[in-house]
């Protein structure tokens, strides 16, 4: 079974380069990506995607980070998928906070590539630990 990782952000700059650093870590990885977490909600709730992991920005348009994963939360069909914040900032005082909304996990969005990819190792390993390829 493909797996399906997915990138909500309002920069595509940013989406490529998560695109590049996880085919980096896995090329059989599908990426898929959404402008916005309204954008995100409508693609998931259609069915057209179905990840089993999101990155999200915490600060975009229309549908924030936060925002986004309590509206997925909400919705019981989505509670399998692994939902990562990111952002700039540093939100390690908050993880509490982040997960009670119902976050899997934050990372903070690294200048260094190495970084970015080490980070999202780090998430994608969590997610399928208990399922690999």
């Amino acid at each position: 079974m493909a797996r399906c990782i997915m990138i909500v952000d309002d920069d595509l700059d940013d989406i490529a380069l998560f695109q590049e650093a996880l085919l980096d870590i896995d090329p059989t990885l599908i990426c898929a990506s959404a402008v916005n977490g309204m954008d995100a909600f409508r693609r998931l709730e259609s069915a057209e995607i179905n990840p089993d992991l999101i990155f999200v920005d915490m600060n975009m348009p229309i549908l924030n980070g936060k925002d986004f994963i309590k509206l997925i939360r909400e919705h019981k069909i989505f509670n399998r998928i692994k939902l990562f914040l990111y952002s700039t900032a540093d939100m390690s005082n908050s993880l509490h906070e982040l997960k009670s909304i119902g976050a899997n996990g934050f990372i903070r969005k690294p200048t260094v590539y190495a970084e970015l990819f080490n980070g999202l190792s780090d998430a994608i390993y969590d997610c399928y630990k208990d399922h690999p390829a």
